[in-house]
């Protein structure tokens, strides 16, 4: 995998629907124990109200779980989860709470109203884009120090962070599908000397819709 949606932060949004009013939270998570805790807490925020249907999917090992928390059997837990799985959005908690207005809504404007504000919650916390990418340690000296920076601006190479002691160690970020262009192209600037070191594979989020 290259790349996955999560959610940039935590998002809220508020439907009135004939009297019925439906307040939808998320929030990014990286763990099935985030996301209950996440849900529990809104649960104890909104304590006094009617539900608190809840949802979240997560990434490693493809977890999902949703609940109608009363609510009749699939016109809310399942519509939630759905606005995630829907919009590939995952390392992600969803609770709608309702507080009930007096007037029944049935199953038809259930869904439509756990789902749509489910999706606003979802659009009001913005979407990240991760991207996999790899990071690297280059060591140079100063007198080649400015070039390699006009080499890796050339590239669009992130530099991270910069150390100057007796010589220059620039952390560096590219995408995993860059990783052989940028490793060939710092073998022919060192001339095959060891000064790029491997540190890790990650998910980052470069972009930001």
């Amino acid at each position: 995998m290259e790349q996955y949606m999560t959610l940039q932060g935590e998002g809220r949004s508020i439907l009135i629907e004939k009297r019925s009013r439906f307040i939808g939270n998320a929030c990014p998570v990286t763990t099935k124990e985030d996301a209950v805790d996440y849900i529990n807490s809104i649960k104890n925020e909104y304590k006094d109200a009617s539900h608190n249907v809840g949802a979240y999917f997560i990434r490693t090992g493809n977890l999902s779980h949703s609940s109608d928390d009363g609510e009749p059997s699939g016109t809310a837990g399942v519509p939630v989860l759905e606005t995630l799985t829907k919009a590939k959005i995952v390392d992600a908690a969803v609770v709608v709470t309702r507080y009930f207005g007096g007037t029944l809504l049935g199953a038809g404007g259930l869904i439509r109203a756990y789902s749509s504000t489910a999706s606003s919650a979802l659009r009001d916390a913005k979407i990240a884009i991760m991207t996999c990418c790899v990071v690297y340690d280059l060591v140079v000296d100063y007198s080649m120090y400015e070039r390699l920076l006009q080499l890796l601006e050339a590239m669009s190479i992130i530099v991270e962070s910069r150390q100057f002691t007796d010589r220059v160690t620039l952390r560096c970020i590219t995408k995993k599908s860059c990783e052989d262009t940028l490793v060939a192209k710092l073998g022919d600037f060192f001339r095959g000397e060891t000064r790029v070191k491997f540190v890790k594979e990650t998910f980052l989020p470069l972009e930001v819709e």
